[in-house]
């Protein structure tokens, strides 16, 4: 796990910080009731805990490949989750963006989040740093959860006894299914969501389907008017990009 970034990666961080502010406006998410045409609903998904402050937001299916938190740490403690659902079809829901608030100060500014070893000299405006999915799922975790989770999963794996055991059947679909039936306002027949607490721990992983499934989205952290950071937005579906589209 890489330490603080080199003294050059930050020069070259503080000449394109200004190119790296979205687009769109992400506090829109949380406060329009429409968008694009869309109607805009708001899903409280419990909270997260953050014990180091040294966050990752990744596919939960690819934590292996996923040790890198952002350079920048966020407040310790825990925090209240909520995701923008975009209603895109009758009766058809998908999540916008996901927030973390750190506490109640409005937003000055959003920057995208970097983990200090992206490769800035070939950077153009525009370009999406971001996090890959490949399972259609996202989540945002303290590193320290990211180990207990690997661990609870490395044992649910081990006493099954079965060589063909895989993350999706052997824990994440039964999760869906659970949280379904106790929450199913705003997800699909068997689940969109779920924030697991791991066992013997007061750590818990929210997981959430990612916007139109597969693909790179931006992580952003969101400043007060004294530079300290008081959100984080992952941005799953742009604003003028994709609420207009067909994609539903």
């Amino acid at each position: 796990m890489q330490n603080r970034p080199d003294e050059n990666w930050l020069k070259k961080y503080d000449e394109i910080k200004s190119a790296l502010k979205p687009k769109d406006r992400l506090d829109d998410y949380f406060t329009q009731s429409e968008i694009a045409g869309k109607k805009m609903y708001r899903l409280e998904m419990g909270t997260v805990n953050f014990p180091t402050g040294k966050i990752i937001a990744c596919d939960p299916f690819f934590l292996y490949d996923c040790d890198q938190p952002y350079f920048t740490s966020v407040p310790i403690g825990t925090f209240p989750l909520t995701a923008a659902v975009a209603e895109v079809g009758e009766d058809h829901y998908r999540y916008a963006a996901i927030k973390v608030a750190f506490n109640d100060n409005k937003v000055a500014y959003f920057v995208e989040a970097l983990c200090g070893n992206e490769d800035l000299e070939s950077f153009e405006e525009g370009f999406c740093f971001g996090f890959n999915v490949d399972a259609g799922l996202g989540t945002i975790i303290d590193v320290k959860t990211r180990g207990a989770f690997l661990d609870y999963i490395e044992k649910l794996e081990r006493e099954s006894g079965d060589p063909d055991w895989d993350i999706y059947f052997g824990f994440a679909k039964p999760e869906f299914e659970k949280n379904y039936k106790a929450n199913p306002k705003y997800q699909i027949e068997g689940g969109d969501w779920f924030n697991f607490a791991i066992p013997n721990t007061d750590l818990n992983i929210p997981v959430f389907a990612s916007g139109w499934g597969d693909g790179r989205y931006s992580v952003y952290f969101g400043y007060d008017s004294d530079n300290n950071i008081c959100q984080v937005v992952i941005q799953f579906i742009g604003m003028e990009l994709n609420f207009g589209g067909d994609n539903n």
